[in-house]
């Protein structure tokens, strides 16, 4: 039988104790779930990134995903921003309780330059496997057919700028707390680019 891929969950303090409340119910034989809770970013965890190369790995000797279609690796990090603030009660007579809001940011990594191709004959590197060193990043070293002296070429002579990757945020925003706990999240403001001190405030 075909294996499925872990379920990670991230969500608020008192989520491992919700599931954990619904192990009767819950038939998990087929994969493991993982849960993380409050403040928690995939890019920092180790564990996640080994589980993540150990899945990829299966799957392309497999030559297919858990489904059993051929599909292209979807790879993203996810990051948590858990925000404090006092939620009110529908009762007048109950006090306000403190929780966290939770919003999350998805990203992808920089997407790599296009590698240029007359910018490569332009430099004389024979066709072949050096286009594919310098593709991945790596130097090349060959002899220059029209000077017959060795020439060395860097991938950032032959391959475009990086652009960014693509982020998007799902944000729960219940009071001008958490909006201004938003904010001040370094997470949101490494979005802004060229935001200013001034906007800090």
């Amino acid at each position: 039988s075909l294996s499925m891929p872990d379920l990670e969950i991230v969500g608020p303090t008192g989520t491992k104790t919700f599931l954990h409340s619904l192990r009767h119910f819950m038939r998990r034989d087929r994969f493991h779930v993982r849960t993380h809770e409050g403040k928690y970013a995939s890019s920092l965890d180790k564990n996640a990134t080994s589980q993540n190369t150990r899945r990829k790995a299966k799957r392309k000797k497999k030559g297919e995903d858990y489904d059993g279609g051929k599909k292209d690796e979807v790879n993203f990090d996810i990051e948590s921003i858990p925000i404090e603030y006092d939620c009110e009660s529908v009762s007048s007579h109950v006090a306000p309780r403190r929780t966290h809001a939770m919003s999350f940011v998805f990203s992808t990594a920089p997407i790599p330059g296009k590698f240029l191709v007359d910018k490569a004959k332009e430099l004389n590197v024979p066709r072949g496997p050096m286009y594919a060193q310098l593709k991945s990043g790596k130097s090349v070293t060959f002899i220059d057919a029209d000077t017959n002296t060795e020439k060395t070429v860097t991938t950032e002579q032959v391959v475009a700028a990086s652009s960014p990757g693509i982020g998007v945020a799902v944000v729960y925003c219940p009071s001008l707390t958490v909006l201004n706990g938003l904010k001040l999240s370094d997470t949101l403001r490494s979005f802004q680019g060229g935001a200013s001190t001034d906007d800090k405030k």
